[in-house]
């Protein structure tokens, strides 16, 4: 889940996107040339000037491709701490272990990189709750996600991954997987099954799901491109009926859950928000954050593992050896056995590093800050630029390279604390998923791999596009030989 950040990320996209489309074609080379100096703004703070004076350097970030690139860019120019402008508001960006480590116990999120999806999750989302209102919902909500609870949802996930094992088994071995959508879509079950209840035991409640936000998202895409549908059209209807549905849906299982006369064995994250008592709009609003926000990150990180164990068979091969042994030919992932995947726990860690699958998150500072020798306003948004870090040559030798031994102890032991923070920082706004996707990762993994190989086909050309949730540009196709 990832700190929710396919919100923050859509938004930044979107709206670089339609302010590209608005700007003027520069001719002028010096125009977007990337300088460093101190005194461009009052905080003396080394960066980028303004290369607009309405965008600020808005332009910049979309000609670079995306947020990430444009950091990347910035801190090899001017050094682990910079600052932009975001329109007329100063930026700072950090990348540095130590820079994280001083801002670590930030809560506070930008709420404006957030606002477009509001249509979407309601302004009563968790996803712009800060302060006391923030910390005290994050209190009352992880217990749904503890190591207890995430433990308790292992039955869940292999059963899930064993049907899809019963389906890939008679899928001819020539032919081609869409691996991105298959994992996604095992993803939507993970988190509705486990975490909303027997509601979702029906199949065809998770496939209406699954449509209906289809047709929402793919409406929110549109208006990203700075179409919007105009009042009363067919398209607004759609828009409207899809939103509403998954409105509708959550009390729905409400209902469910309350009208059921079987006493639950296991108490999941919708019971938690009703015994809360919250209000009807925030309950609704934090159940849809929830409930996306748990399927987009983790079927990517699962959608990128499975392509680099399909382009590195050795380490394959690996994973495959220590699976049969902690399992055998057809064990399952057990609470007690979890234990035994250290070298599948590498694997995901070099997985959430190499595609740098979370690139930055955004925090801001209720007092004034001191970083570097620089005084960091209070409420400066501040970008904590976490795939540059996942990039550092210094810490991370030749970066591309996909090599989960970077993780083995020792080397883990000889990198500073807060080189590798890819859920966000403990303690604080941590992401709340973070146990659920490292146990849905290693149960995924280990029975897809204990029961065949992937391969990728030849010629396949994959490009990631940089978020804040890194996802493939164009769909991943993978092969699949038996291993018994």
């Amino acid at each position: 889940m990832l700190d929710f950040a396919i919100f923050a990320f859509t938004a930044v996209v979107g709206l670089i996107i339609i302010l590209v489309l608005l700007l003027p074609d520069k001719k002028d080379a010096k125009a977007n040339e990337w300088r460093s100096q101190t005194k461009y703004n009052p905080h003396g703070i080394p960066g980028a000037p303004k290369s607009d004076e309405k965008l600020g350097n808005l332009g910049d970030v979309a000609q670079s491709g995306s947020l990430h690139q444009y950091l990347l860019n910035l801190h090899e120019r001017c050094g682990s701490i910079a600052a932009f402008w975001w329109q007329n508001t100063l930026v700072v960006s950090l990348a540095s272990p130590d820079l994280f480590r001083q801002t670590s116990r930030l809560f506070d999120r930008p709420v404006d990189l957030f606002l477009l999806f509001e249509p979407l999750i309601g302004k009563m989302s968790i996803q712009y709750a800060n302060d006391e209102d923030g910390r005290e919902r994050r209190r009352n909500y992880d217990v749904s996600f503890s190591h207890e609870a995430v433990n308790d949802m292992m039955d869940v996930f292999n059963k899930l991954v064993e049907e899809k094992i019963v389906e890939w088994e008679k899928i001819p071995r020539s032919e081609h997987i869409p691996i991105h959508k298959e994992m996604v879509d095992l993803a939507i079950k993970a988190i509705v099954m486990t975490s909303f209840g027997d509601f979702f035991n029906d199949d065809s409640e998770v496939d209406k799901l699954r449509m209906m936000y289809n047709v929402v998202w793919s409406e929110m895409e549109m208006r990203l491109d700075g179409s919007m549908p105009e009042e009363g059209s067919a398209r607004m209807k759609r828009f409207e009926e899809g939103r509403q549905w998954i409105k509708d849906l959550v009390h729905r299982v409400v209902e469910h859950r309350q009208q059921s006369s079987a006493p639950f064995s296991k108490l999941v994250f919708i019971d938690n928000l009703m015994s809360l008592g919250v209000l009807d709009e925030q309950f609704v609003c934090d159940s849809i954050s929830y409930m996306i926000g748990g399927f987009h990150t983790s079927g990517n990180q699962i959608t990128w593992a499975l392509y680099y164990l399909a382009t590195n068979q050795d380490v394959q091969d690996k994973v495959h050896a220590e699976v049969v042994d902690a399992l055998g030919a057809g064990g399952r992932v057990t609470p007690e056995n979890a234990g035994k995947f250290s070298y599948l726990k590498q694997v995901l860690n070099e997985t959430l590093r190499a595609s740098v699958l979370a690139p930055y998150a955004a925090r801001y500072a209720t007092e004034d800050t001191i970083l570097n020798g620089y005084t960091i306003p209070k409420g400066t948004p501040m970008f904590h630029a976490l795939g540059v870090v996942l990039q550092d040559k210094e810490l991370y030798p030749d970066p591309t390279r996909f090599d989960p031994d970077r993780f083995s102890p020792d080397n883990v032991k000889s990198r500073p604390n807060f080189a590798f923070e890819p859920f966000g920082f403990a303690g604080k706004r941590k992401c709340p998923g973070y146990r659920f996707a490292s146990t849905e990762g290693i149960v995924f993994l280990a029975r897809l791999i204990q029961r065949f190989r992937v391969c990728l086909p030849p010629g396949q050309i994959v490009e990631p596009v940089h978020g804040l949730v890194t996802s493939p540009k164009d769909e991943i196709w993978i092969t699949l030989e038996n291993r018994l």
